[in-house]
């Protein structure tokens, strides 16, 4: 294997983030909660395995054409200056080919599930090629990334049960204010310098107040599984408890990490969502087997 070859493959792993899996579970996440949820506390093994998949290659798309769209910016950012399209260590053809591959893949598993996916799957692609452009006009790119991922929701709910209910739409709404908070706090990461290059975002446009929009993302999120959990799910006591006791925990942590502004911290926080995401899977599977 030649050197040309040896750096096509590490550019083509470091585009799709294949060593950073972060960004793909917190995709498919909700979408195992809806399962969860629908299967009383069993998900379908085909359908999630499916769903797994299926975030792998729509977040790998979503990472590349973000990449292709700020390559000139992530050049200005010290956290992202050694990405392959701003270093130059990749074409933006070989990008686009990467793009369209992924694009493709995704696709082929959309339309391997029930028809009424189908007419969701346009406005998940058009989330995902607009959130980069976003941040050069609005702050509020977060809310676009929400709307996008909390997409797997409804399909997770029609690929098994074939229609979308007051469950499904109710946990739409937490995942969106979820991915807010985790994204807000990505974004603190980068705030200086996205300040610099007039970059956009939540954590931009409430840079001096970022610590108390925090917690109130926080409450808007704890709020929404407690009525959730409670008027909807019917969870028992103890588990509804467990439940909200453990994103309290994790939020504590999460606001430690993020009120120092040190960006390594603030991805840390970030990173932390995971954890929190499968705990919440967890206990769901705990409390609705009963």
């Amino acid at each position: 294997m030649n050197n040309r070859q040896i750096n096509d493959i590490q550019s083509f792993l470091e585009l799709i983030r294949f060593t950073n899996p972060v960004g793909w579970l917190l995709l498919v996440i909700p979408a195992l909660w809806m399962l969860i949820i629908i299967g009383e506390g069993t998900p379908n093994l085909i359908v999630s395995i499916i769903f797994c998949i299926g975030a792998f290659t729509m977040r790998s798309a979503g990472c590349v054409i973000n990449d292709i769209w700020d390559r000139n910016i992530d050049l200005h950012i010290e956290r992202t200056k050694h990405r392959p399209l701003a270093n130059k260590q990749a074409t933006v053809g070989f990008a686009v080919a990467i793009f369209l591959c992924f694009l493709m893949a995704s696709m082929i598993i959309a339309f391997s599930l029930p028809v009424q996916i189908w007419y969701i799957v346009p406005f998940a692609l058009l989330g995902t090629m607009l959130y980069p452009l976003v941040k050069r006009v609005s702050n509020y790119p977060q809310l676009v990334l929400g709307v996008t991922f909390s997409l797997v929701v409804p399909c997770a709910s029609l690929a098994t049960q074939r229609y979308i209910d007051s469950s499904c739409i109710m946990l739409s709404i937490i995942t969106i204010l979820w991915v807010i908070l985790y994204d807000t706090q990505y974004a603190i990461a980068d705030l200086k310098e996205d300040c610099k290059v007039n970059v956009k975002s939540l954590a931009v446009l409430l840079r001096s107040v970022i610590v108390p929009a925090i917690v109130i993302l926080d409450l808007l999120f704890i709020l929404g599984w407690l009525l959730y959990g409670y008027f909807v799910l019917l969870l028992p006591g103890v588990y509804l408890v467990l439940l909200i006791i453990t994103i309290v925990i994790f939020f504590f942590y999460q606001l430690l990490l993020v009120s120092t502004q040190y960006p390594v911290l603030a991805i840390k926080a970030f990173k932390s969502h995971v954890l929190l995401g499968i705990s919440i899977a967890i206990i769901l599977m705990l409390a609705m087997g009963k």
